[in-house]
């Protein structure tokens, strides 16, 4: 089955998941959110080491507030680690249905 650019069949181990994983992700924002490096550890095995690219997020982030100026639907948590404060919604900024229907 043909899933986030990727036929793999269900991950059996940590590894494969991470893979597939990763590979979805990429494919839904592009793939220079994510950066990947493969070395050896200790025990002579290969390995893939995943790193998020924190300053193309911020970016990203940046340039969602321009249609999407209070961030709805993210997280504040996060935002807070990337050093971003979300907008607070203001009294002004909100309308109630009765002032819309006034004409």
């Amino acid at each position: 089955m043909m899933m986030y650019g990727t036929t793999q069949e269900n991950p059996d181990n940590l590894k494969d998941f991470m893979y597939l994983y990763v590979t979805m992700i990429k494919h839904l924002v592009g793939s220079n959110i994510i950066t990947s490096k493969r070395q050896r550890n200790k025990k002579k095995e290969r390995e893939t080491i995943y790193e998020l690219n924190i300053k193309k997020i911020k970016e990203y982030v940046e340039l969602d507030k321009i249609s999407n100026e209070f961030l709805t639907n993210y997280d504040e948590e996060i935002l807070k680690e990337l050093g971003i404060e979300k907008p607070k919604k203001s009294k002004k900024d909100s309308y109630d249905i009765d002032d819309l229907l006034d004409i």
